[in-house]
């Protein structure tokens, strides 16, 4: 997302998509998470760059192929993995993981879940297997 649309989002959907992210068990949930490279992401560090657990909403299906900020495209994701992602779909990489209590250089290759990519191409026609 523009860093204008952070200003105007409401509260209670950034709540919502933190709960997208997968809980860590030993960690409060209401502070940490993982995202879906099994990076280590802190609900405090939202759009904080220089902070280790730094994250931002990811565009599961990319804004420049005709994805939009509707919730169901939207995804918690750690920023270092959200660049190493860039505009792919559904096939991309990541930059970092969770190692015990700490994120580490990790570069792995992850698909979209099958469902979520069903429901994507519902949304967006570009978004289908071809």
């Amino acid at each position: 997302m523009k860093e204008s649309d952070s200003k105007s989002l409401p509260m209670d959907l950034l709540d919502k998509l933190w709960e997208k992210a997968t809980k860590i068990e030993g960690l409060d949930p209401a502070v940490f998470r993982k995202d879906p490279c099994g990076a280590i992401i802190s609900r405090t560090h939202f759009r904080q760059p220089a902070a280790m657990f730094a994250w931002d909403l990811d565009h599961i299906f990319p804004v420049s192929r005709g994805g939009d900020d509707r919730e169901e495209n939207l995804r918690p994701m750690h920023l270092l993995n959200i660049e190493a992602k860039g505009d792919s779909y559904p096939i991309y990489h990541s930059a970092v993981t969770m190692d015990l209590t700490s994120n580490k250089p990790f570069e792995q290759e992850y698909a979209v879940r099958k469902e979520t990519q069903q429901l994507l191409a519902q949304i967006y026609p570009e978004a289908s297997s071809k």
